[in-house]
């Protein structure tokens, strides 16, 4: 993802506003955002992702096991409950941050 949108995308999450293509007005953003990537954003932030972004989608990591594996038929709500476990465990709380 490029600067600019990256830049986009911070202002949407921290302002909960978006100018629509085409348009002259903002508008509200009433959404959750879910962020997937299948590589290591701490390493990214050095030069391809901007800091402030990163803190502000990296409230939750869950990661998933490759389903060449093998450990997928366990199914998502397995891998769920043993990151919660261990979040707990480490003395996170399971609320997100507002």
């Amino acid at each position: 993802m490029g600067p600019s949108q990256q830049a986009s995308l911070l202002r949407v999450l921290e302002d909960k506003k978006y100018l629509p293509i085409g348009e002259t007005s903002e508008r509200q953003c009433r959404a959750r955002f879910v962020f997937a990537t299948n590589t290591d954003l701490r390493r990214r932030v050095a030069g391809q992702l901007r800091e402030d972004l990163y803190y502000r989608i990296n409230v939750a990591t869950l990661t998933m096991p490759p389903l060449r594996s093998g450990a997928a038929i366990f199914g998502a709500r397995a891998v769920l409950q043993s990151q919660a476990e261990r979040q707990m465990a480490a003395g996170r709380s399971k609320s997100p941050r507002k």
